[in-house]
């Protein structure tokens, strides 16, 4: 093990700052910022996956609604098939497109 041992002359240190001063308090200060930062992020990504739960929610009803209120011979049915399944089948294939 190396090192120097100071036997003969006192060491004297120099404070420069002192408390809300020092870096390591800007660098706790700067810690607590960004916590708090993250807790408000946090929040704003629930709202905004509830908002895209809701419009999941909304999307399909709103594309059964229009297919199953076309007539027969609409030209939004694909290929012109107007039988009920087909219907809801190509309302669910509009709202997964629309919210993939």
């Amino acid at each position: 093990m190396m090192g120097t041992t100071n036997l003969t002359a006192p060491i004297v240190f120099r404070v420069e700052k002192v408390g809300q001063e020092t870096m390591m308090q800007k660098i706790v200060q700067a810690v607590m910022e960004e916590q708090s930062d993250t807790s408000s992020r946090r929040e704003d990504y629930f709202r905004f996956r509830s908002l895209v739960v809701y419009a999941s929610l909304i999307v399909p009803v709103v594309w059964l609604a229009v297919f199953l209120t076309a007539p027969d011979t609409s030209p939004i049915l694909p290929g012109g098939r107007s039988a009920l399944g087909n219907r809801i089948a190509a309302a669910f294939r509009f709202a997964i497109t629309v919210l993939d």
